[in-house]
């Protein structure tokens, strides 16, 4: 009994701690198996370089020709642009450009000076072993790009949300909503996401792998270029398909695979046709299936949607900030690299509304001074490396846009180093001129360096009024604030009166939407409707899209199999299924094509479609106009459809107003942060290995983020621990530090160990000395491995401030007494 119990006094050492060094020498020996680095893991090893951001001279006498390159080729493209060169010019020396920058960047990550070895794969196996995350459905094979978080993950997301909220909503006092994740078709087309969120892919016809199309043929033809006996007619063709790729449609990448033979780079196996593949998750709200939708791409757009009701909220003053933390999804065609590119992902948006005309930023003088890693488009065209700017500087030099979006740069990075990233890993990288979006003023992306190279994990853009503006268009509420003026402004108002008696009596149910139209119309459309009306009538274009139908507004987009078969009626009827086309409805150029397909023997055996039939073709006077149409035009696009206006049904009015405020629609500025990316390259950045022995891993997370702030490890099973053991639980519970309590039977050492591995930052040990009054225990940090003796009426409160970042480990060792190694008892 006295071995053992001497046993437990020596495995409380400092020593032991720091690596077992002297297990062998106890009387009660232990056996301690070396298993392979690897032994969880089945994928080959992943060892890389830890880098540093410097680079030495020798590495810049290197790195000067590539530099030159890319500077030469960057001269080139802008002066092609301010030539106005033709396009295909530009976009080859573009794609040049890339070429060369991308050569330069992985040369640049070559040379960097090494720091450490980094294996990725037994971080990766921690990470799993202790469940921090896994993928989904394991049981069942897994799904790719979904990935469950266990109890670790999930509490280290919970405390960096929580962190986050407090840095950014009520730091800066901002309006927080959750908005749904099920988003109407409507909203998303005039965002601009139903348009855009969608890429061309072709499957395996043996396996059913898929792959997206444009990056397949990219990848197949850089490889037939780099092939020695490919002729270089062969290679200038391949050369010139690849700069025109974004502009080729499904019919053109069709014959391009055919052309080139291009096969499953996987397999080798024969490929389908292209097939679209929109990027959202489709689904219909409701039973009927009436309503189209989307699971939500991003939250940003349940708070431009809600910006009125917001703007209320505020009392009608700009600027202010909304926030949202949720979920959002993307069907990503070959989801890859863990939890970088995933197809639900959790983001935290902040949309930060300004006046379009004044951007600066009451705080901005507090962060003028921080210094930035920024890595500017100009540097990107002309080879530079990325610089150390102070953002004040950058501002005031025009590198960065405006206050308010180097205001939110700053924040940003003081936030990541806050939770954990390492300061040399990260920069800020401005989006050149062909991959910024087209409504964006400035755009500057966080990268983190990851194993898997610069991976964006926060964005932060001016999207400028882009979104209110679309969604004012598409629902006719205006979006706008109001901004008060130094002085009255008087004002010419030209407005047309509809009478609303006339129209209902002649338009009946669709009186409704030709007065909504009425009330879109421009200055110059009723002054022209004005001077029509002088001949005793005028005509409205009606928008199919303001109808009462949403789908005939898509019927143009709706590919469906042959409609003289039943299996065809079947679809067209299933897509009818609302019915809306009774009352309301605009005749499209879509109808008149469908409605020349269908046989009108067989529309009798089809209750939605023989309705819709005979509907058509009581229209049918309109169809000439329609098939005049000039080439181009959308067969769904809106003023497809005319109705006649006379006098007693509407006028034009002309009034004067004084007016002390101006509506305006305001600029946006938008931080966007990816959750799950930022998490990751957490977890890399603070993967650590305890020096003399690589099978002790443990993440050096910062306490404000760790899952669990404290672990309280009883140093045996002496029945006399456990009441002071449940008085310290209690205490801690009451401060709201979260605990786990091991009183499992192994060595101390190895219960260190365990808890170093999830990333608990404090151990709590309780031993024989307290027992003693006044009761004391051992405090331990788990980076340094150093102790400190601590009252039990004192631990509970310093942990707290250790956890919230008010107090350091280097201010508690000062105050309280070093804790070598227990005394020996007898």
């Amino acid at each position: 009994m006295k071995k053992v119990f001497l046993q437990a006094i020596f495995k409380h050492s400092n020593q032991l701690c720091q690596g077992f060094l002297f297990t062998a020498q106890l009387h009660t020996s232990t056996v301690r198996l070396k298993l392979p680095n690897n032994w969880y893991s089945k994928k080959k090893r992943k060892i890389v370089d830890i880098s540093s951001m410097a680079l030495s001279p020798e590495a810049e006498k290197i790195l000067a020709p590539l530099r030159e390159t890319v500077k030469e080729q960057g001269d080139l493209v802008r002066k092609l642009k301010a030539e106005k060169a033709p396009e295909i010019e530009v976009k080859k020396a573009v794609a040049e450009l890339k070429a060369r920058k991308k050569t330069l960047e992985d040369k640049e990550l070559e040379l960097r000076p090494v720091q450490a070895k980094f294996d990725r794969s037994k971080m990766e196996d921690t990470l799993k072993r202790r469940f921090f995350y896994d993928q989904s459905f394991a049981i069942y094979g897994g799904v790719t790009g979904q990935f469950d978080f266990g109890p670790m993950g999930c509490a280290m997301k919970s405390n960096l949300l929580a962190a986050w909220r407090n840095f950014f909503v009520l730091e800066e006092h901002m309006l927080e909503v959750d908005c749904t994740v099920l988003t109407p078709e409507p909203v998303l087309a005039a965002s601009g996401h139903v348009e855009r969120f969608a890429d061309l892919m072709v499957k395996d016809l043996k396996n059913g792998e898929c792959f997206r199309l444009d990056h397949l043929i990219k990848a197949h033809l850089e490889k037939l270029c780099s092939e020695k006996t490919t002729t270089q007619e062969t290679k200038n063709e391949c050369a010139d398909i690849i700069v025109k790729l974004d502009g080729y449609g499904k019919e053109e990448m069709s014959a391009i695979m055919k052309k080139y033979n291009v096969v499953s780079p996987i397999t080798g196996n024969d490929l389908s046709e292209p097939i679209e593949f929109n990027l959202m998750f489709q689904t219909h709200i409701g039973p009927s299936g009436t309503l189209k939708g989307f699971l939500r791409p991003e939250t940003a757009q349940g708070i431009f949607v809600n910006f009125k009701r917001l703007l209320e909220f505020n009392q009608g003053r700009l600027p202010f900030a909304a926030a949202q933390i949720g979920n959002a999804f993307r069907n990503e065609i070959s989801p890859r690299s863990g939890l970088i590119r995933v197809r639900e992902f959790t983001m935290a948006e902040i949309e930060h509304f300004c006046d379009p005309a004044d951007k600066s930023h009451p705080k901005f003088n507090r962060v003028a001074d921080t210094e930035m890693t920024l890595y500017s488009a100009c540097d990107q065209m002309s080879g530079q490396p990325a610089k150390q700017v102070k953002i004040g500087h950058a501002v005031s030099q025009g590198t960065v846009a405006n206050e308010t979006l180097g205001y939110f740069m700053a924040r940003i990075q003081k936030f990541l180093i806050k939770v954990g990233v390492d300061f040399t890993r990260l920069r800020f990288r401005q989006h050149m001129g062909n991959e910024m979006a087209h409504y964006a003023c400035d755009c500057w992306d966080a990268e983190l360096l990851t194993s898997y190279g610069w991976v964006e994990c926060v964005g932060c853009a001016d999207r400028s009024a882009f979104d209110l503006s679309q969604h004012t268009k598409a629902t006719g509420v205006k979006l706008c604030a109001e901004k008060k003026l130094p002085a009255p402004v008087t004002q010419s108002v030209t407005e047309i009166v509809p009478n609303k008696g006339p129209i209902g009596k002649a338009f009946k149910k669709d009186a409704k939407a030709i007065t909504e139209m009425l009330s879109k119309l421009s200055l110059e459309e009723i002054e022209k409707m004005e001077e029509e009306l002088k001949t005793g009538e005028t005509t409205l274009a009606m928008e199919s899209s303001e109808g009462r139908s949403e789908k005939p507004n898509f019927l143009a987009k709706m590919k469906f199999p042959d409609l003289s078969t039943d299996a065809g009626l079947k679809y067209l009827d299933e897509f009818l299924l609302d019915k809306s086309y009774a009352c309301g409805y605009a005749l499209t150029q879509a109808d008149v094509e469908i409605f020349e397909k269908v046989p009108e023997k067989q529309v009798s055996k089809f209750e939605n479609v023989q309705r819709w039939y005979a509907h058509i073709k009581s229209l049918s006077s309109e169809f000439k106009g329609l098939k005049t149409k000039e080439a181009g035009e959308s067969s769904g696009q809106a003023r497809t459809a005319k109705v006649k206006l006379t006098k007693d049904m509407v006028s034009v009015k002309r009034f004067e107003k004084k007016v002390h405020v101006e509506e305006i629609i305001p600029s946006v500025i938008e931080p966007s942060f990816g959750i799950g990316r930022v998490m990751y390259s957490i977890f890399e950045h603070n993967f650590r290995v305890r020096e003399g022995d690589e099978q002790r891993t443990y993440f050096s997370l910062p306490p404000i983020i760790a899952p669990l702030k404290c672990a309280v490890l009883p140093l045996s099973n002496n029945p006399e621990f456990g009441p002071l053991v449940a008085d310290i639980s209690t205490r801690l519970t009451e401060c709201d530090i979260s605990h786990k309590i091991d009183d499992s039977s192994g060595s101390i050492g190895k219960r260190y160990a365990r808890t170093d591995e999830v990333a608990v930052p404090f151990g709590i040990t309780v031993d024989f000395d307290s027992l003693k009054e006044p009761h004391t225990v051992t405090l331990r940090e788990r980076d340094s491995t150093t102790q400190v003796r601590i009252g039990v009426d004192q631990v509970a409160d310093t942990l707290r401030n250790l956890s919230t970042g008010r107090t350091t480990w280097q201010q508690v060792s000062a105050q309280f007494p070093k804790f070598e190694a227990q005394e020996s008892k007898s």
